[in-house]
């Protein structure tokens, strides 16, 4: 197999003229920077009455909302990322050549499968599911929730499968590098042995193979589209509609009690988030030839 595909090529032509490891450094200093400085300030401004736990584990609206917010910072970081390397932003999101499509497919099977193992799971756990939120405030909370969300989502897609793999692939060819270590990262910025205890290292290697299926299916398209899809429609799940009461719940409908102190219910569910993103990468890559 190559893993070089034509598309993949056109994805990593932009960065061509900047591929110096200086600037890649400073980009990494810069986003990191920016992204606390903007959610320390809108936290001063506009969520100072709120506890830090409260913010931390987004188990309230006001505190979903903060955390959502805040990787606005992280978008406004790219814009200069792009400035920096004399590029435009666009070139991060890749080749607008069946974008929409590519987006489109993989949102609505990611729907579909996340549906379908959802109920699955609530049946097999036992788990019971209660309501969190009334129809009328979660309504309300929707209209911002949704564009954050999105932020959030294209933001982190942006980085991590945009940006790193476009300017470590263009330096390096090794898969191990371009499309293994980004991957990595993005599982580690999720560890979070506080709220989700043991099984903290089991999330972030799901969400490492998650990267490194979005890798693959960028690397198939030639952008971003695809990952954007999946990362959306997994979040809305989990964020908005199901949500876990250990972290990330203050906008959920309904919720669920946390699966971490059952190690039975833990293994059924990391089996099936596993067996998902295999499911969803299989059923992508074979709808994504006709197009």
């Amino acid at each position: 197999m190559t893993f070089r595909t034509p598309q993949f090529h056109r994805f990593i032509k932009p960065v061509k003229g900047s591929l110096q490891l200086w600037r890649l450094m400073a980009s990494l200093i810069i986003c990191i920077a920016i992204w606390v400085i903007f959610a320390k300030t809108i936290k001063t401004l506009f969520f100072s009455h709120l506890e830090n736990s409260a913010l931390a584990t987004g188990n309230s609206p006001a505190g979903m909302i903060y955390i959502l917010s805040s990787f606005l910072g992280l978008m406004f970081a790219l814009l200069l990322v792009a400035r920096l390397h004399n590029r435009s932003f666009k070139s991060f999101f890749g080749s607008s050549c069946g974008f929409i499509n590519y987006f489109a497919y993989s949102f609505l099977y990611c729907v579909i499968y996340c549906s379908i193992f959802t109920v699955t799971i609530i049946m097999i756990t036992g788990n019971i599911v209660t309501q969190n939120l009334s129809v009328s405030n979660w309504s309300m909370y929707l209209i911002i929730a949704l564009p954050l969300l999105f932020i959030q989502v294209t933001a982190e897609e942006l980085f991590f499968r945009g940006y790193l793999v476009q300017q470590l692939a263009t330096r390096y060819n090794s898969t191990l590098i371009w499309m293994v270590l980004p991957s990595i990262g993005f599982g580690l910025a999720h560890y979070d042995p506080q709220n989700y205890g043991k099984a903290s290292l089991l999330i972030v290697g799901i969400l490492t193979v998650y990267g490194m299926v979005a890798i693959d299916l960028t690397r198939r398209t030639g952008n971003i589209a695809a990952a954007i899809g999946i990362h959306l429609s997994n979040n809305i799940f989990t964020i908005l509609i199901l949500g876990n009461t250990s972290k990330f719940s203050g906008l959920s409908l309904f919720i669920v009690p946390t699966f971490l102190e059952n190690e039975e219910n833990l293994k059924v569910i990391l089996i099936s988030e596993f067996l998902f993103i295999i499911l969803v990468w299989y059923t992508l890559v074979r709808s994504f030839r006709g197009l």
